[in-house]
């Protein structure tokens, strides 16, 4: 889940004119190059107005949004003018592929392909010199190749776009924001039937995926890798007291318990359609009695409802003393009851097709409101196989189908674009980690051979991380970093639960769930917000330590991950100190 320490606020003021300086914030969001080396100075400061009008401080998903409905926003005719000023020096070649990426990204959310890769082919060879540079592989070079697969994707070079994508994701397999965009990418392609889901890095990093991931294979008939799924999703339904009766109040929806009970469906139906029709049936008559407990409650709360004083006479009342009233008002539908039981009646669908009984589920299906996905086309088509030729179902159609969710996915890949502009790390980036782990190569015992051993004897680690043991049994291990880089505060606090679970004599941990956050600095001028200034992010992890094969689909193992992040992390560079 993410977070973000922000609050959009649209001033009624006209922004400022445009500057030589500001072109360089609203194309890359840094500040102007001035005489760095590499010319990546801080993050500038973002008004209220441009916050609104670039997205800046906005969450994701509203970024997109937003960006998707107004075209680029001014950000391709800025980075224009900041490649083209004379304050870009000829050595600061990263600044300048990073203007340049951040231009392509523009013409991809615009939906210009050809002129988006113009710049990214301009941005690497700019940065020719640092293919090797694993700082620059596992960042702008990550960063350009998911822009790149965004690109062939939006020209339907599939083949080209997965093969980036998985490279892409294999060279930084500990950062959420990188696994989710390669995800989206590949899980946009087509023909996925029988492959591993592409959701799986991401479950491991964030649990609260596993109910997306697993939706997303029900959707397309993938029954194996629902299965596959299953074990790391939490299916347990448990449907909260209902909400006081209120007319004018709609309470919210208790959404973890319909994920729950949407992905416990998945389940079930995969497993029907597998042929283990028990375990389809366990489902179900779980489901059918958390319905009917559900009903239970609903009908006592409002035998129990008191109206207020002076209400008047209640409408049961009015019925009794006067039978040819109208009766009272019908109790609006109960959103959870009518979603499980449109679930109970498509399992019910799929388990008489299974069982054969042909007439049964010809007259549900009849009766049903089926969701047009790959799942319903599979068990409408099996069961006209045995109907006879008067008989059969109208079958969605599959090409219409395919061509409506390619056209969606295509909307929400330009979008992505964004969130594949992941910040360039060089040795520097990492000093957070060295400052709030003193001395670490002096500390190291036993760690020619591998980092894993021995890594935390006699170190006082107090500045920037925290570990706090929770109720639940979980711990809470977070890391606040002063970088630009959210991968890397990510990385950082994987490392230190890591180094929790060797220094507890444990093969590794796993993700219960987590939190990330960004920080800012922010200005306000009588009482309205009018700028602010990432500072920073933060993530919490809450882990349990797990020992090896105990929970495969989403536990970390220790020594692996300390030996993957140890040695940009640990290893003494100079200029880093």
């Amino acid at each position: 889940m993410k977070h973000y320490l922000c609050t959009a606020v649209l001033l009624l003021a006209a922004p400022a004119l445009a500057n030589d300086k500001q072109d360089f914030a609203d194309c890359d969001g840094r500040n102007h190059p001035g005489k760095q080396d590499d010319g990546m100075r801080g993050e500038s400061s973002i008004s209220a107005y441009d916050s609104f009008r670039f997205g800046s401080g906005l969450s994701p998903a509203l970024l997109g949004a937003v960006r998707g409905m107004v075209a680029d926003n001014g950000r391709v005719a800025a980075c224009t003018r900041a490649l083209a000023s004379p304050r870009l020096l000829p050595t600061q070649a990263l600044r300048k592929a990073h203007l340049l990426r951040a231009r392509g990204a523009a013409h991809l959310q615009g939906g210009n392909v050809d002129l988006a890769t113009l710049d990214l082919d301009a941005a690497e060879a700019a940065l020719a010199d640092r293919t090797a540079d694993p700082f620059y592989q596992r960042s702008m070079g990550a960063s350009l190749k998911l822009l790149r697969a965004i690109a062939l994707a939006q020209q339907g070079k599939w083949d080209d776009a997965r093969a980036l994508a998985t490279t892409a994701r294999e060279a930084r397999p500990y950062s959420l924001r990188l696994q989710n965009v390669a995800a989206e990418i590949l899980a946009a392609a087509p023909d996925q039937s029988g492959a591993p889901s592409p959701w799986n890095g991401v479950l491991r990093l964030d649990p609260a995926v596993g109910h997306r991931a697993l939706q997303d294979a029900a959707k397309q008939a993938n029954h194996a890798d629902v299965l596959r799924l299953a074990p790391a999703v939490d299916t347990a339904i448990a449907f909260p007291d209902p909400a006081p009766l209120n007319p004018g109040f709609q309470p919210a929806l208790p959404l973890d318990a319909i994920k729950a009970m949407f992905s416990g469906f998945a389940i079930a139906h995969a497993r029907a359609a597998t042929g283990d029709l028990a375990g389809a049936k366990r489902f179900r008559d779980a489901l059918a009695a958390q319905l009917t407990d559900r009903k239970a409650r609903l009908d006592a709360r409002d035998a129990a409802a008191v109206p207020p004083a002076g209400a008047g006479p209640t409408p049961a009342a009015l019925a009794a003393a006067d039978p040819a009233a109208p009766p009272p008002p019908a109790r609006p539908r109960d959103p959870i009851l009518t979603l499980g039981e449109q679930r109970l009646r498509l399992l019910d669908l799929r388990i008489a097709q299974v069982e054969g009984r042909v007439a049964d589920a010809r007259a549900m299906a009849l009766g049903s409101a089926l969701p047009v996905d790959g799942s319903t086309i599979e068990m409408l088509t099996r069961l006209n196989a045995v109907l006879p030729a008067k008989d059969r179902l109208p079958v969605p159609d599959l090409a219409a189908l395919t061509e409506k969710a390619r056209q969606n996915d295509q909307l929400q890949l330009r979008q992505l674009a964004q969130q594949a502009l992941i910040a360039p790390e060089t040795p520097r980036t990492v000093i957070d980690y060295s400052k709030s782990r003193p001395n670490i190569l002096g500390a190291l015992v036993g760690g020619a051979v591998t980092m894993g051993f021995g890594l935390l004897g006699g170190i006082d680690r107090t500045d920037g991380f925290r570990s706090t043991p929770q109720a639940d049994g979980t711990i809470k291990v977070e890391f606040v970093g002063n970088t630009p880089s959210e991968p890397l505060v990510q990385e950082m606090t994987l490392l230190r639960a890591a180094e929790m679970a060797q220094a507890a004599g444990r093969w590794g941990f796993a993700i219960a769930r987590r939190a990330d956050y960004t920080r800012y600095l922010v200005t306000s001028r009588g009482g309205f917000e009018s700028s602010r200034v990432p500072t920073g992010h933060k993530t919490e992890l809450f882990i349990r330590y797990v020992n090896d094969g105990e929970d495969p689909l989403r536990g970390f193992g220790a020594v692996s991950l300390i030996d993957a992040l140890g040695p940009l992390y640990y290893e003494d560079k100079p200029g880093k100190r």
